[in-house]
Protein backbone atom coordinates (compact mmCIF):
# COMPACT_ATOMS: atom_id res chain seq x y z
CA UNK A 1 0.00 0.00 0.00
CA UNK A 2 1.49 3.25 -1.16
CA UNK A 3 1.48 6.16 1.66
CA UNK A 4 1.41 8.74 -0.74
CA UNK A 5 -1.49 7.28 -2.41
CA UNK A 6 -3.47 7.05 0.48
CA UNK A 7 -2.96 10.88 1.28
CA UNK A 8 -4.13 12.07 -2.13
CA UNK A 9 -7.28 9.72 -2.03
CA UNK A 10 -7.42 11.45 1.41
CA UNK A 11 -7.00 15.08 0.49
CA UNK A 12 -9.82 14.49 -2.52
CA UNK A 13 -11.73 13.05 -0.33
CA UNK A 14 -11.99 15.66 2.47
CA UNK A 15 -11.70 18.39 0.30
CA UNK A 16 -8.55 19.41 2.00
CA UNK A 17 -5.41 21.18 -0.16
CA UNK A 18 -2.12 19.51 0.18
CA UNK A 19 -0.91 21.68 2.83
CA UNK A 20 -4.11 21.60 5.20
CA UNK A 21 -3.86 17.44 4.08
CA UNK A 22 -0.95 16.76 5.71
CA UNK A 23 -2.34 17.74 9.02
CA UNK A 24 -4.05 14.97 9.00
CA UNK A 25 -1.29 12.14 8.43
CA UNK A 26 -2.11 10.38 11.94
CA UNK A 27 -5.35 9.36 10.07
CA UNK A 28 -3.72 7.96 7.22
CA UNK A 29 -1.35 6.44 8.92
CA UNK A 30 -3.59 4.77 11.70
CA UNK A 31 -6.23 3.72 8.64
CA UNK A 32 -3.46 1.87 6.81
CA UNK A 33 -2.02 0.02 9.82
CA UNK A 34 -5.58 -1.15 10.60
CA UNK A 35 -6.05 -2.31 7.12
CA UNK A 36 -3.07 -4.29 7.21
CA UNK A 37 -3.46 -5.50 10.55
CA UNK A 38 -7.17 -7.30 9.70
CA UNK A 39 -6.04 -8.03 5.91
CA UNK A 40 -5.77 -11.95 5.60
CA UNK A 41 -4.05 -11.70 2.57
CA UNK A 42 -2.06 -9.09 0.24
CA UNK A 43 -3.42 -10.41 -2.55
CA UNK A 44 -6.05 -7.80 -3.69
CA UNK A 45 -5.09 -4.93 -5.59
CA UNK A 46 -3.02 -2.28 -3.75
CA UNK A 47 -5.49 0.18 -5.27
CA UNK A 48 -8.75 -1.28 -3.38
CA UNK A 49 -6.69 -1.12 0.53
CA UNK A 50 -5.49 2.49 -0.67
CA UNK A 51 -9.16 3.39 -1.05
CA UNK A 52 -10.39 1.44 1.72
CA UNK A 53 -7.45 3.66 3.65
CA UNK A 54 -8.34 6.64 2.28
CA UNK A 55 -12.35 6.44 3.13
CA UNK A 56 -11.45 5.29 6.73
CA UNK A 57 -9.12 8.08 7.45
CA UNK A 58 -11.78 10.48 5.98
CA UNK A 59 -15.11 8.76 8.39
CA UNK A 60 -12.00 9.60 11.13
CA UNK A 61 -11.58 13.28 10.20
CA UNK A 62 -15.50 13.54 9.61
CA UNK A 63 -15.63 12.26 13.55
CA UNK A 64 -12.83 14.64 14.60
CA UNK A 65 -14.45 17.29 12.59
CA UNK A 66 -18.28 17.28 14.46
CA UNK A 67 -16.55 17.22 17.51
CA UNK A 68 -15.25 21.27 17.74
CA UNK A 69 -18.69 22.09 17.19
CA UNK A 70 -18.16 24.07 13.91
CA UNK A 71 -21.94 24.91 11.50
CA UNK A 72 -23.97 24.06 14.03
CA UNK A 73 -26.89 26.38 14.72
CA UNK A 74 -29.02 26.46 17.59
CA UNK A 75 -32.44 28.42 17.93
CA UNK A 76 -34.46 27.77 20.56
CA UNK A 77 -35.61 23.92 19.59
CA UNK A 78 -34.47 23.92 16.23
CA UNK A 79 -30.55 22.70 15.61
CA UNK A 80 -29.41 22.33 12.26
CA UNK A 81 -25.99 19.99 12.47
CA UNK A 82 -24.48 19.81 8.80
CA UNK A 83 -22.24 17.75 9.07
CA UNK A 84 -24.93 14.64 9.84
CA UNK A 85 -24.94 14.14 6.01
CA UNK A 86 -21.35 14.12 5.83
CA UNK A 87 -21.10 11.49 8.33
CA UNK A 88 -23.68 8.79 7.03
CA UNK A 89 -21.96 9.26 3.61
CA UNK A 90 -18.23 8.87 4.91
CA UNK A 91 -19.60 5.95 7.22
CA UNK A 92 -21.03 4.37 3.59
CA UNK A 93 -18.07 5.07 1.90
CA UNK A 94 -15.83 3.20 4.38
CA UNK A 95 -18.44 0.13 4.59
CA UNK A 96 -18.39 -0.15 0.69
CA UNK A 97 -14.53 0.14 -0.04
CA UNK A 98 -14.08 -2.49 2.84
CA UNK A 99 -16.70 -4.75 1.20
CA UNK A 100 -14.38 -4.57 -1.96
CA UNK A 101 -11.99 -6.17 -0.42
CA UNK A 102 -14.47 -8.82 0.66
CA UNK A 103 -12.26 -12.48 0.97
CA UNK A 104 -9.16 -10.60 1.59
CA UNK A 105 -9.80 -9.28 5.01
CA UNK A 106 -10.01 -11.21 7.88
CA UNK A 107 -13.73 -12.06 9.19
CA UNK A 108 -15.00 -10.47 12.55
CA UNK A 109 -15.55 -13.84 13.95
CA UNK A 110 -16.70 -14.06 18.04
CA UNK A 111 -17.70 -17.43 19.43
CA UNK A 112 -19.81 -17.43 22.03
CA UNK A 113 -21.01 -20.80 22.33
CA UNK A 114 -22.65 -23.68 21.70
Amino acid sequence: MNRENVITLFEKLSGLSEDEGREYLFLCDEAMEHLVSIAATTESSSGQQEMAAAARAYYRYVLLSMTDGSGAVKVGEVSVHPNKDRLFYAERLYREALAQLKGYIGEDFVFKGI
